[in-house]
């Protein structure tokens, strides 16, 4: 979520659609494994391990393997031969 906090000029739109995909994720986490307050602690938790595990997979992952893609270091260029020897 920090990432879309970075400018909230341009980011406003964001905030709402990111919470309304988490609280979609939870909802169908909850629905999927019947999950209710009166279930064992760990259970309860479920729904909100599964939307950390959403925004780790879908964000930070892509990020740690491809930082170029998401302008965080500069990229490696290859030449065009070089490319073809691959």
């Amino acid at each position: 979520m920090f990432i879309f906090c970075v400018n909230p000029a341009n980011n406003a739109g964001y905030h709402s659609e990111m919470r309304k995909l988490f609280e979609t994720i939870r909802n169908l986490v909850e629905k999927r494994y019947r999950i209710r307050d009166t279930q064992q602690e760990k259970n309860r938790e479920l729904p909100w391990q599964s939307v950390s595990a959403f925004c780790f997979l879908r964000f930070i992952v892509p990020a740690i393997l491809h930082p170029h893609l998401f302008g965080l270091c500069p990229g490696i260029h290859v030449s065009h031969e070089d490319q073809h020897a691959v």
